[in-house]
């Protein structure tokens, strides 16, 4: 996410472009199992990827820093 007015100004590694991306890539280079990614930006990161095609869900791995936390009542 981006939040320039909180400081935010660069997600370092998106999950959701990755999520999104990953099945195409995954489609057009034939490639299985688990995929090695790096964002390279001005905060570079890294993601393990995996397709399971079982569950039918993309997994992400890698390192996280925990930012912000709450709760939310419904």
């Amino acid at each position: 996410m981006f939040a320039p007015s909180a400081g935010l100004v660069e997600d370092p590694v998106c999950g959701t472009a990755h999520t999104l991306s990953t099945p195409y890539w995954m489609a057009t280079h034939d490639v299985s199992g688990v995929v090695f990614a790096k964002q390279v930006s001005a905060r570079e990161g890294e993601l393990r990827i995996l397709f399971d095609a079982g569950e039918r869900r993309i997994k992400l791995g890698g390192r996280v820093r925990t930012v912000s936390k709450g709760e939310l009542y419904v």
